[in-house]
């Protein structure tokens, strides 16, 4: 990795495959390679097999609550790597060989929460396309995903790029979530933690984010009462905007619409089997994708020759690994409002190191810390994200 020429003076995008769902495993992994100076994002099979439970499994057989943290990114245990540091996957070119492995139904459940939650969300071909997969050792056996997956995984790309950005928190664990009453009076809007999924996502310094809500329930819409900013005490989740009086529109259904109350509660629901995103209505833009189940068309890609990319608008850190201090330097190639911010192994902010309007060309800012561990720089500007990673290890 280390002897790979440079994209724009910095490191290229690499991700590595580790196959294994001990999370320890996983990341010691990563960070031994940081340690001797290669930025590897890892595969996150711990996810996967979370993910396939759910949408392979029933209302009545899957806790939803399995998913508070489930995977690398949202480990309670002493193993979290940041969102930069894990590609997040339903399937990939090895479980997707082995039908003791694939997902067989509900698929967009499990994209729903890939594409809504932090890491780094990889589309699986056959799944996108409408591919039939077949078994490696038994060709009788296969499984095709339905065609209308392709425009459901286009409508969360959509959304993720609009509305999302940075950390997450789930509403059904820390945001007091109450069943009852559903605001229409019955049952039919009233579920509880084991059917249903709340989290909210922060925006992407445009838009101020986004509540997911994953129901899986067999036949019955579910949803849930939540603190929309995750505190029930009245005070707001550090970075998180308290939205009490503010109209909320599911992105998935502009017919549906919800209002947080003056004390900040709010009533979220979904479909069964299915999912609801919900934004604020004052931000809703519409996504351009027409409804139905025909597949978007893709313009073809025309060949060109591959050439390197100018070396502007690149970011790196040195010394890499360092003691107890390092240097975060970045080139703009044009001024630009900037926003360039450290995270700690468990993805939490702990600085922000410039924040504002800079003229092109280099700039350096010094990070210091006396913990040990990796962590993440993100330069955001003129909406491009750059992110690297630097161990600090005395």
């Amino acid at each position: 990795v280390n002897n790979l020429p440079l994209n724009g003076g910095a490191q290229r995008f690499i991700v590595a495959e580790y196959f294994t769902t001990f999370k320890y495993r996983l990341k010691n992994w990563v960070n031994t390679l940081a340690g001797n100076g290669a930025d590897v994002d890892v595969f996150d099979f711990p996810l996967k097999s979370t993910l396939t439970d759910m949408a392979n499994g029933t209302g009545g057989s899957f806790n939803m609550a399995w998913l508070n943290h489930a995977g690398m990114v949202r480990d309670d245990g002493g193993n979290a790597l940041p969102g930069t540091a894990v590609v997040t996957f339903l399937e990939n070119h090895d479980t997707g060989k082995e039908h003791d492995k694939w997902v067989t139904q509900d698929w967009k459940m499990g994209y729903a929460y890939l594409l809504f939650a932090e890491g780094r969300p990889c589309l699986f071909y056959p799944q996108y396309y409408g591919i039939t997969q077949v078994d490696n050792h038994n060709n009788a056996v296969t499984v095709t995903p339905p065609s209308s997956l392709k425009r459901d995984i286009d409508k969360l790309m959509f959304i993720r790029r609009t509305y999302l950005g940075n950390s997450m928190i789930v509403l059904t664990e820390q945001g007091n979530p109450v069943t009852d009453p559903s605001p229409n009076g019955t049952t039919t809007f009233a579920g509880d933690t084991w059917n249903v999924y709340a989290a909210r996502r922060q925006g992407n310094g445009t838009k101020s984010g986004g509540i997911l809500v994953i129901n899986n329930n067999n036949s019955l819409t579910r949803g849930i009462w939540v603190d929309n900013d995750g505190s029930p005490n009245g005070t707001a989740t550090s970075g998180y905007s308290d939205w009490k009086n503010q109209v909320l529109v599911n992105a998935l259904d502009t017919t549906q619409k919800t209002t947080v109350a003056n004390d900040g509660r709010v009533h979220v629901w979904a479909p069964a089997r299915g999912y609801a995103i919900w934004v604020r209505l004052s931000e809703y833009v519409g996504d351009g994708i027409a409804r139905g189940v025909n597949p978007v068309p893709v313009a073809p890609i025309p060949a060109a020759p591959i050439a390197e990319e100018p070396a502007v608008n690149s970011v790196r850190a040195f010394p890499n690994p360092a003691s107890n201090q390092t240097t975060i330097e970045f080139t703009l190639a044009e001024n630009s409002s900037v926003r360039l911010e450290m995270f700690d192994g468990n993805g939490r902010l702990i600085q922000v190191l410039a924040s504002g309007k800079l003229n092109k060309g280099k700039h350096q800012r010094e990070f210091r810390s006396s913990v040990n561990g990796l962590y993440t720089y993100r330069l955001s500007f003129n909406n491009e994200v750059k992110t690297g990673r630097v161990l600090m290890n005395k």
